[in-house]
């Protein structure tokens, strides 16, 4: 029983993590993004070049953080969602059994088998989370250099306009 309070304890954390990710991915795109939306509107979007390379790149950037966080978000709610539907929910029935036991002998080894499902769905949420992790990491890289190429594109074809 102490699992899974200590589990449901993980659970609560967890989800103050999801809303403060939240929170700050709002923030994010009420005062960064729309921010600059409206500086560019207010200079009525006339920009010399160096400007505009500024002002793309400061989008460029809140929009990786939009990105990131909107992904975290989904990672981590697909990730509760997994657990509870995988392990959790059963767990949480199976452990309504209990009332139904007649002997202390029968308790006591339905206790014993319901630590030990506990601890092999630790280590199977445990892994879950590495590789949810390890996804969420890869996608951070590929989005980085996704962003990198399209700013190297806009870079040589101001250059181009430029010179030609």
């Amino acid at each position: 029983m102490n699992q899974i309070k200590e589990q449901w304890g993980r659970l609560i954390q967890f989800f103050s993590k999801l809303s403060v990710q939240a929170d700050s991915t709002q923030q994010i795109v009420i005062h960064e993004f729309v921010a600059a939306i409206k500086e560019a509107q207010a200079n009525n979007l006339l920009l010399d070049p160096s400007d505009r390379e500024l002002f793309v790149e400061l989008l460029t950037i809140t929009s990786q953080e939009i990105e990131r966080g909107a992904h975290l978000l989904y990672v981590m709610s697909k990730t509760y969602f997994d657990v509870s539907s995988e392990y959790m929910i059963g767990q949480i029935t199976a452990s309504g059994n209990l009332i139904l036991l007649q002997t202390d002998t029968e308790r006591s080894t339905y206790l014993r088998s319901l630590s030990q499902n506990t601890t092999s769905t630790s280590i199977r949420v445990t892994s879950l989370a590495q590789e949810r992790h390890q996804e969420y990491t890869t996608r951070n890289r590929a989005r980085r250099a996704e962003y990198e190429r399209f700013l190297t594109q806009l870079a040589l074809e101001d250059l181009e306009g430029n010179v030609g």
